[in-house]
């Protein structure tokens, strides 16, 4: 019975006793979770369609050990340009809630980045990922301590206008929650690709969405380098439900082993992403 058409429902359970009224409204939830996919692949096809940003100045940046556990000097300075590693690669940057007149850490960002440190390593192999805050490098780093942050690249840009010309700090020095991507052009210079204010934070959750920034795709289908135009997703009609658990999860969010290309800027990015959880949530 389960993934089978029973009276016009799928069925997604062999359970002989749940009420019509349930079935009908878990139909109705499952027809809306896939139109959710497709939302997600529309506002893709907008990202991927974005002209390349703004050119950024070479903002500099406060920087301690590398080592959290070895002290707070000798601080250096980085530049913006100084963050990307390698050639062709993106740099995320998060812009933390914390310093000036955000005394204490956000505790939303807080939480997101215990998550984002234990996924580091994952994020190393596509992008070049950094926190920046407002805080000073001390408090920063003794915060990052606490939380035990040992895999995240943490920077001070309480002496710059780097958040407040992000969008990420007002002129009083609140605070913002702000996700920046960035690009370089032929000439080397760094770029904006994309920004995202607030509401971003419950969406990129996973491995996979936070790598649909860089490469210009949705986290539910990634494009190839070269490919032309946004691949369909099929119509999932509920006289035809998919011969197998997870082929409604293959038709609705494809996700292969391959080189993704960021049209708009013109950045390859390797990803390599099969295998990991894909949550959209």
């Amino acid at each position: 019975m389960v993934h089978t058409v029973v009276d016009g429902t799928f069925r997604q359970t062999n359970l002989t006793n749940e009420s019509s009224e349930y079935l009908a409204k878990r139909e109705e939830l499952r027809l809306a979770e896939i139109e959710l996919m497709r939302q997600r692949e529309r506002v893709a096809g907008l990202r991927r369609n974005l002209p390349e940003g703004a050119p950024i100045k070479d903002y500099q940046f406060e920087e301690g050990p590398r080592d959290l556990n070895a002290g707070d000097v000798p601080v250096r300075t980085v530049r913006l340009s100084q963050l990307f590693t390698k050639a062709n690669r993106s740099l995320v940057i998060y812009h933390f809630m914390f310093g000036k007149r955000q005394t204490k850490a956000c505790p939303m960002c807080t939480a997101w980045l215990d998550g984002a440190n234990g996924v580091a390593h994952h994020l190393a192999q596509n992008l070049d990922f950094a926190v920046v805050a407002a805080a000073d490098l001390p408090t920063l780093r003794a915060h990052a301590r606490e939380r035990g942050w040992d895999k995240l690249r943490l920077l001070s840009a309480g002496n710059n206008t780097f958040k407040y010309d992000l969008g990420s700090e007002d002129r009083e020095g609140g605070q913002d929650s702000t996700v920046s991507v960035f690009t370089r052009d032929a000439k080397g210079t760094c770029v904006t690709f994309t920004q995202h204010i607030l509401g971003w934070r419950p969406t990129f959750r996973s491995v996979a969405s936070i790598c649909s920034l860089l490469s210009g795709t949705s986290w539910t289908s990634p494009r190839k380098a070269g490919a032309v135009g946004t691949p369909a997703l099929p119509t999932v009609p509920k006289s035809k439900p998919p011969s197998s658990p997870r082929a409604s999860l293959k038709q609705e969010r494809p996700f292969r082993r391959g080189v993704y290309k960021c049209i708009t800027v013109h950045v390859e990015a390797s990803t390599n992403m099969s295998g990991l959880p894909l949550t959209g949530s």
